[in-house]
């Protein structure tokens, strides 16, 4: 019974030998270079962010903006020149947004532009019933006061979001510039006149980005940080790449393109669920400039749906548990 005692301990001795052994020459340098991988990934984020940080710094302080270096002359009084404004088309993208719906083409009707040069696109996927009603209502109403606005809602969302832009672009014709607001997005009424004249003396530039605000961002903390991190994106990210002349991409709404640079681009793609990113990728292949406006900014009003969205349906899963 001894014997065969002291004989698993002298193989226990062994093994655990073996795997130290095995630990020291594999693991251990296997280990210390993904640590290795990682801190160097990590400084080059590092890097990153203070470029950022830094460049965005000089030209807050800068007396010059970088957007200068774009000719922007002012347009004249709409209502007295209506002719010389060109035809721009304000595009809606929304699905189930009850809440926003009604605000966002409130907001869109109110900007500032000749009647008779402006076209309104509500493109709307949703299956919410209460969402359908507010909408159609809505559109019915500004109708009745002579706006030209449609609403285009689809039975199926067959592409989503660039679905519904491709099918909208069939009813554009000879319109020259879109302006893009998702539904939880209100611009000013002065928007179209401090965006579209960059557009219209930069014929090579592609779209103009807006900056965005957020409305309610101090309801609560998770507001708040989520504030701060689009801040950094919006404020330090994109300006400084902008500034910098280096590539930066529209944010999907609260901007205006060029349509020609959309088609030239090769139009929007539904196979990919970002598409304003990938369009942004294959206009600036193409040579196409793009222009980031810090001082022109955009009011996000449902900051913290989402949250209530989550903490609500948890709170149901929860009561159907118990």
């Amino acid at each position: 019974m001894k014997k065969h005692m002291d004989t698993a301990k002298g193989h226990l001795v062994v093994a655990m030998v073996k795997g130290r052994e095995v630990r020291i020459n594999f693991f251990s340098p296997v280990l210390q270079l993904l640590v290795g991988v990682t801190a160097f990934l990590s400084s080059l984020v590092a890097a990153d962010r203070l470029f950022h940080f830094y460049v965005a710094l000089y030209w807050r302080f800068s007396k010059k903006r970088p957007e200068e270096a774009f000719e922007a002359n002012p347009l004249p009084d709409p209502a007295a020149c209506s002719q010389a404004f060109p035809k721009v088309v304000v595009q809606i993208p929304m699905f189930n947004e009850k809440e926003v719906c009604e605000q966002v083409i409130d907001a869109c009707c109110n900007l500032i532009w000749p009647s008779d040069r402006l076209y309104i696109q509500v493109l709307d996927d949703s299956t919410c019933p209460i969402t359908r009603s507010r909408v159609i209502k809505k559109v019915a109403e500004k109708v009745a006061l002579g706006i030209h606005i449609e609403d285009r809602w689809r039975s199926n969302r067959q592409g989503y979001k660039a679905g519904a832009m491709i099918e909208a672009e069939k009813a554009l014709g000879d319109y020259e510039f879109t302006a893009i607001f998702d539904a939880d997005f209100s611009p000013e009424p002065g928007f179209l006149l401090k965006t579209i004249p960059y557009l219209i003396d930069n014929p090579r530039a592609a779209f103009v980005q807006a900056r965005w605000v957020f409305a309610n961002a101090d309801e609560s903390v998770l507001t708040r940080v989520q504030e701060i991190s689009l801040n950094y994106h919006l404020k330090c990210e994109q300006y400084a790449r902008f500034a910098t002349g280096n590539f930066f991409n529209f944010n999907g709404t609260a901007g205006v393109w060029r349509l020609s640079a959309i088609k030239d681009a090769g139009g929007w793609n539904n196979r990919t669920t970002v598409e304003d990113m990938d369009l942004s990728l294959r206009a600036y292949v193409r040579g196409w400039k793009f222009i980031f406006l810090n001082d022109v900014t955009v009011s996000q009003h449902d900051f913290v749906l989402f949250y209530k969205y989550l903490f609500t349906n948890a709170s149901l899963c929860m009561c159907a548990v118990c």
